[in-house]
């Protein structure tokens, strides 16, 4: 962890958008959200010509983020922005990490107690959630425990 934050950290210098994005990625993986936010809203602000794929992960770690830092409405409408770019025809080609959007939202839901809502994310997290992906695995525990529970399984 240490080794790869030192070399996304070097390459955050030239600039580059998807070290910016996986550095902010290490910071929320280690809890310090306050760090990630900066970096990916400045990323966010300059990724206008860059790949599908590159603007919804920034989306989507800018919205664990502020899910971590318990901001919760800025965090729905910055998912929300993600997953309507995960579902255009070039979204669904390309991208592949779709239900991580669904999964945060999820959990965004929850804090704001709007229960039914959650569960229809949880279903969508679910559905379209791999544990192949790093991050998922236990967004789709979270996801099971919450179907389960609602007796949506």
């Amino acid at each position: 962890m240490d080794k790869a934050k030192s070399q996304y950290q070097f390459a955050v210098k030239g600039n580059l958008i998807k070290a910016q994005n996986n550095l902010a990625r290490l910071w929320i993986l280690q809890n310090k959200p306050e760090l990630a936010t900066p970096l990916l809203w400045k990323s966010l602000q300059e990724a206008e010509n860059q790949p599908l794929r590159v603007r919804y992960n920034l989306m989507k770690n800018f919205g664990w983020a502020l899910l971590q830092q318990q901001q919760p409405e800025q965090a729905e409408t910055i998912l929300t922005g993600a997953i309507a770019l995960a579902t255009t025809p070039e979204g669904m080609e390309q991208i592949t990490t779709r239900a991580s959007a669904h999964c945060l939202l999820a959990q965004v839901y929850e804090q704001q107690t709007r229960n039914g809502e959650a569960l229809e994310q949880w279903q969508t997290c679910s559905e379209l959630g791999s544990i192949d992906n790093p991050d998922q695995p236990k967004w789709l525990v979270l996801a099971y425990k919450a179907l389960k529970k609602a007796g949506k399984l």
